[in-house]
This record gives C-alpha cells, sequence and structure tokens, in this order.
C-alpha cells in the first residue's frame, strides 16, 4: 500500500464523506452570495 492508501484507510468513510458534504456546502453558500452580489450590481 502507498502512503496515501495508508492515510486513506486510518479514517472511517463516515469522515470523509462528512468532509465531502462541508466542502460542498461552503462552495454553495459562498457560491451563492457571489451570483447574488453580481446580480446586484447587474440591475
Amino acid at each position: 500500500m502507498s502512503r496515501i492508501t495508508t492515510t486513506f484507510a486510518k479514517y472511517p468513510r463516515t469522515f470523509w464523506v462528512a468532509n465531502t458534504i462541508e466542502l460542498l456546502e461552503r462552495w454553495a453558500w459562498y457560491g451563492f452570495f457571489m451570483i447574488f452580489s453580481i446580480s446586484l450590481f447587474h440591475l
């Protein structure tokens, strides 16, 4: 096993799922405000 594979295997699957969901949630949050602010300036 490579070093990266052993690092991934150290943590349970739910850890990676929760972190992935957190990243998607942050991107959606900041993306909303980015689109909202751009749409306000184009009115």
